[in-house]
């Protein structure tokens, strides 16, 4: 097989990962990343360790991801242990914050953990500080959840159409208008309805 069919696999992989990951079939998305795990990079296999933080088995992050694992994985470690630990919360944030600051993050995890961690502990504001001016998809579509949830409807529809000039077909694209279709209420209802259809019967 050659070099171009292993990426292309590869990415295969991770796109169908990906999308069962957003579309909340989180045993999907594991099933998905299992068979690579050997092989996979941090980006591919993220998504099952976020897959199986999401059902409540990070059990399974906190044993994989070793303490002195060097790759942006360890941020899900974190993420882990301020679900674990709300104690630690402002201590684990400051560890993923200072990451955030200072490296380089490629795969976006730094930044998406440490969103996520203050979205856990309702830090909202801060959650969107920390994904300002990103044009990563599942940092502007973690922004408007952060948005809907300040009751800033008006700037999560403004983001949503950010969204839409990127990549107007994209999963989670998709999903940040129904989110915002269901906030404006009754009148846009109809379009989030047929938005989650067509995700059925894909």
């Amino acid at each position: 097989m050659s070099r171009q069919q292993n990426e292309e696999d590869t990415n295969s992989v991770l796109f169908d990962a990906r999308n069962e990951y957003y579309i909340g079939n989180f045993m999907g998305s594991i099933n998905f990343v299992l068979p690579e795990q050997g092989t996979a990079g941090p980006e591919l296999l993220s998504y099952m360790y976020l897959s199986y933080l999401a059902i409540d088995s990070g059990r399974i992050v906190a044993s994989d991801i070793k303490e002195g694992n060097s790759t942006p994985l360890q941020a899900l470690r974190l993420v882990h242990e301020a679900f674990e630990q709300p104690s630690r919360t402002e201590e684990l944030l400051e560890k993923l914050t200072d990451k955030v600051a200072g490296e380089e993050d490629e795969t976006n995890i730094w930044h998406l953990a440490t969103a996520i961690v203050y979205c856990h502990d309702g830090q909202f504001e801060n959650a969107l500080k920390i994904l300002h001016g990103s044009t990563n998809l599942e940092s502007m579509a973690l922004s408007v959840q952060c948005l809907l949830r300040l009751q800033r409807v008006d700037l999560a529809k403004q983001l949503v159409a950010k969204m839409q000039e990127i990549s107007d077909d994209a999963t989670l694209t998709q999903l940040a208008q129904a989110w915002v279709a269901l906030a404006q209420g009754t009148e846009q209802m109809q379009d989030a309805f047929h938005i989650y259809q067509e995700f059925c019967e894909k």
